[in-house]
């Protein structure tokens, strides 16, 4: 892609100064702008804004995200945000005149006692406001082609580049973002809700709903402007559907990997007395269920008793659970098989696993199973995402070459326990399985095939 050159912007949520890029900057990246949503720095003391805001616009602003109206949303828009006197987001949140508003909104929503304090309104309303203010009102430069890799408020700044511009944009959706957070949401226990008072039906629970419908609307304003939707299984766009997409407008684009990087010949031959190693590569955060996995360890404990398990990722994320599933090893007399090695090398790793397992309660197309599969490792995943099509195959053909592993339901601590058993007792069967994975990715998922589509659509877009 060396042809084409690119402007990056970086969107995360706060600066880490010990953090550096991952990757060398290409000499056809041009342009690089990092934006974090909740950095930001506030003078004390209220102040007046020399803009005067105009509440029934306003109310049609609100009305049209309620109502999905993206038309209307992006008239007001206009109306609104491309007003050259419209006031920086770290102003608004010391204006009185913000303030003054939110006050009204709150009373019309709320009269008496009825429900949360106007603190935690308040304070909700500028999480969530701070950073789409800061979308709205970011410099972007110009480009052909706009392409952001979810919806949320990467899609809404690339929403905002092709409402300014008039050039096409380009959405990648690996995992739905709208019902990922929709399940964090659900899961989480940081959003204000008081259960020590009886509230209505319509405002129990009213901060999680403001959140979800928040990134439902980011999710259908990328779907409805963006000019093609590519996702990387049949799945992914049933549920896209489910969320607003339009069918004519998407198109699959499976991962691909780098096969010199990920080859079976790398394998170590294992000795077979050698310890069974169970391994395990992701963040450890709630969604991908690391206690379900660790629960299904004491299932092969009862058998083979001397395996290792690796838990290979970041842990930083979500300290609480990760001191949560260290508490669970003890507790499950764990403490003498299971490895936490933080983030790693997966290369230094690979070559020991007998078997790698998945058991996230949401995916898209995982990479770690791909590069599992590359290396002739032998799986097992939860029914989640691609994880079916990558180990079973997505359609006659591609079932033909046979299965890769094995595919179970959310939480089934036994069937994974015992699944894991399966291929640790039987080798010429794991070998097998992990034979198959290699042929499927050969076939379906390089990472040359994966360029090619994308490099397709660049060209076709950029022509227009």
């Amino acid at each position: 892609t060396t042809h084409i050159s690119y402007d990056i912007i970086y969107i995360g949520a706060t600066k880490n100064n010990s953090l550096g890029y991952k990757y060398p900057i290409p000499p056809n990246v041009k342009y690089f702008r990092e934006i974090y949503l909740y950095e930001y720095s506030i003078p004390e003391g209220p102040i007046d804004l020399n803009f005067t805001i105009d509440h029934a616009l306003i109310a049609d602003f609100h009305q049209a995200l309620t109502t999905q109206n993206m038309l209307k949303f992006e008239e007001l828009f206009i109306k609104i945000f491309q007003n050259e006197h419209f006031p920086s987001p770290e102003d608004m949140l010391r204006s009185r005149q913000v303030w003054q508003y939110l006050e009204q909104a709150y009373r019309r929503l709320f009269p008496g006692e009825t429900g949360p304090s106007f603190i935690d309104y308040f304070y909700t309303w500028r999480f969530s406001h701070f950073p789409i203010f800061k979308m709205l009102t970011t410099e972007i430069p110009h480009a052909r082609v706009y392409h952001s890799f979810c919806t949320g408020y990467a899609g809404l700044l690339a929403t905002i580049a092709k409402i300014k511009t008039g050039r096409p944009y380009l959405l990648s959706e690996h995992g739905i973002y709208s019902n990922e957070r929709e399940i964090e949401i659900s899961l989480s226990d940081w959003i204000y809700r008081d259960t020590s008072v009886e509230m209505h039906p319509e405002i129990s629970h009213y901060f999680k709903t403001w959140w979800t419908r928040l990134f439902n609307f980011l999710g259908k304003l990328s779907y409805h402007h963006a000019d093609i939707i590519t996702t990387l299984f049949r799945g992914n766009q049933i549920r896209q559907m489910e969320y607003g997409a339009s069918l004519s407008k998407m198109q699959i684009i499976p991962n691909g990997i780098s096969l010199q990087a990920f080859s079976p010949d790398r394998m170590m031959l294992k000795a077979p007395e050698s310890r069974p190693v169970i391994g395990m590569v992701w963040r450890i955060v709630s969604i991908k269920d690391v206690k379900t996995f660790i629960k299904s360890l004491l299932v092969v404990k009862e058998r083979i008793s001397n395996f290792e398990a690796y838990l290979i990722g970041p842990y930083e994320e979500d300290p609480d659970y990760f001191e949560e599933c260290k508490k669970l090893i003890t507790l499950l007399d764990l403490d003498d098989n299971v490895i936490f090695t933080g983030k790693a090398n997966v290369h230094d790793y690979y070559p020991k696993f007998d078997v790698l397992v998945m058991t996230s309660i949401s995916e898209g197309q995982p990479l770690v199973l791909l590069e599992a599969m590359a290396m002739g490792i032998p799986l097992i995943a939860t029914d989640v995402g691609a994880c079916r099509e990558l180990i079973i195959g997505h359609d006659l053909e591609d079932q033909a070459i046979g299965v890769a592993g094995i595919v179970l339901p959310m939480g089934s601590v036994a069937q994974i326990g015992e699944a894991i058993l399966t291929i640790l007792s039987d080798r010429v069967l794991a070998r097998q399985w992990g034979q198959n994975g290699r042929q499927r990715v050969v076939k379906y998922y390089t990472e040359e095939h994966n360029i090619r589509r994308y490099l397709n659509l660049y060209n076709h877009y950029m022509a227009i």
